[in-house]
């Protein structure tokens, strides 16, 4: 799974719930593969699932373990943490006055806190390790950090030492990491506010580009900040859900309760060939690409003008579907029994099953399915009040 274990955007220290204390969402991903580098490179297993589950409030998600067949749910005082791509190690975050990174053995034992910089005044979240295990990608920020302290940043994983920035967050914006490509020479990162987009920038900090159009919006589920755009497995390209919002020249025909309208788009990751491979009429709000094919698995829908406690409504009883990355043999996998809808589809590190959540009323409970959409059953018995993101394959034995 990719790393996005924390609810935590570089430049705005928890923008919205409190889930993201850090399991890894890790999907990372992951993430990326969370973000990327988990559930896609450096996860060797997938006999254990970790998710959250939020409260009626929806004010706290509770990290979870469970087996991939539904057996021995275990709730977390803590957070599952990242392996290292050899395996070896384990990243999780240690919270002081200010965050930093910590690694341990995979098994938990022998704990270093990485604290290079003890009077350093700023929120160092570890978001995903770098391909080689060298560099750990951080998050920074904080309330009481002056701007140009908040972005991302990255760090040596064997002492958290050489703090090198990679991107500075302008004020009023908030920047949410897919982490890094294949090869680790480029950093994936969505951002929303003033001036939203999708950006790469180069693993030493130089060479920033916008791949996204100027017109195209980034999706922000809120519950789930880095799951709208995916590297390709071989990093090559770029897939990210966006959408354009009305400009008064009538081109964009919207729904009255539509915030805009959400498309798929791929994009190779210098810039060119940008396409679009889901219309809006259709809509995309989430986006991951398959571990071992140009398939790329996205929720339906739209966002809604209305505000939940989770985020935009999403509209138009979303789904999950799977599209190839040419545009081509486009599937739809859930059929939404009962009005549920299925959301935020996340494979397995062979890509042989997803990941998603159904949402019946105000139930939201986590299911897997075979990545034909085959074998649909439901992995949690408890139900959560509300979307939560943050799942996958954290790589540990079965319990």
């Amino acid at each position: 799974m990719r790393p996005e274990l924390w609810k935590f955007v570089a430049g705005h220290p928890v923008r919205r719930l409190v889930y993201f204390l850090a399991l890894v969402g890790l999907v990372l991903a992951l993430i990326a593969g969370l973000l990327f580098t988990v559930g896609r490179r450096g996860f060797g297993g997938s006999e254990t699932i970790g998710f959250f589950r939020t409260d009626v409030a929806r004010e706290v998600n509770t990290p979870f373990i469970v087996n991939r067949d539904g057996s021995h749910e275990t709730q977390l005082g803590h957070d599952v943490g990242v392996l290292s791509p050899d395996g070896s190690k384990l990243l999780t975050v240690s919270e002081g006055n200010w965050a930093r990174p910590a690694v341990s053995n995979a098994d938990g034992s022998d704990l270093n806190v990485l604290e290079a910089y003890p009077g350093l005044e700023m929120q160092l979240r570890p978001i995903a390790w770098s391909p080689d295990g060298s560099r750990i990608l951080v998050a920074t920020g904080g309330p009481d950090v002056t701007p140009t302290g908040n972005g991302l940043h990255t760090v040596r994983s064997s002492d958290g030492g050489d703090l090198v920035q990679l991107v500075a967050t302008p004020d009023d914006d908030g920047d949410s990491s897919q982490g890094y490509s294949a090869d680790g020479s480029r950093v994936l990162f969505s951002r929303i506010g003033v001036g939203p987009g999708i950006f790469v920038v180069d693993a030493d900090g130089m060479g920033l580009r916008q791949l996204s159009p100027s017109n195209v919006i980034p999706v922000d589920l809120d519950f789930w900040d880095a799951i709208s755009a995916d590297w390709s497995t071989d990093g090559s390209k770029v897939a990210f859900a966006g959408f354009v919002p009305p400009d008064g020249s009538g081109q964009v025909q919207l729904k009255q309760n539509e915030r805009g309208a959400s498309g798929l788009y791929v994009v190779n990751r210098d810039g060119t060939g940008l396409h679009t491979i889901v219309s809006p009429e259709l809509g995309a709000l989430s986006v991951r690409w398959s571990p071992r094919e140009n398939v790329i698995a996205f929720t339906s829908g739209h966002l809604g003008r209305r505000h939940t406690p989770a985020g935009p409504e999403l509209l138009d009883a979303p789904q999950v579907w799977l599209v190839s990355s040419d545009g081509s043999n486009r599937r739809r996998l859930t059929e939404g029994p009962g009005g549920s809808t299925a959301v935020t589809p996340v494979w397995s590190p062979d890509g042989r099953e997803l990941l998603f959540q159904r949402k019946v009323g105000d139930a939201v409970t986590l299911w897997i399915m075979n990545s034909d959409g085959s074998r649909q059953r439901q992995l949690t018995s408890s139900v959560a009040a509300d979307y939560v993101g943050g799942y996958g394959w954290p790589g540990l034995p079965a319990r």
